[in-house]
């Protein structure tokens, strides 16, 4: 499991670093998400189940 976690965090941390700042307010399928939130969102997400995984607690 923690294998497929920190896959899915290197997975989403590639997809985060080609947004770029003009697309932010561009939508997305989600609709309460513009792709600003749903990065910011993503980015969370990747930061909270990988320390998880990893036994830590949240800073």
């Amino acid at each position: 499991m923690k294998d497929l976690i920190a896959e899915a965090a290197e997975n989403a941390k590639q997809v985060l670093a080609n947004v770029s700042v003009s697309q932010y307010s561009d939508s997305t399928p989600c609709s309460e998400f513009d792709v600003k939130a749903l990065a910011n969102h993503m980015a969370g997400f990747a930061v909270m189940t990988t320390v998880a995984a990893n036994g830590e607690k949240m800073p």
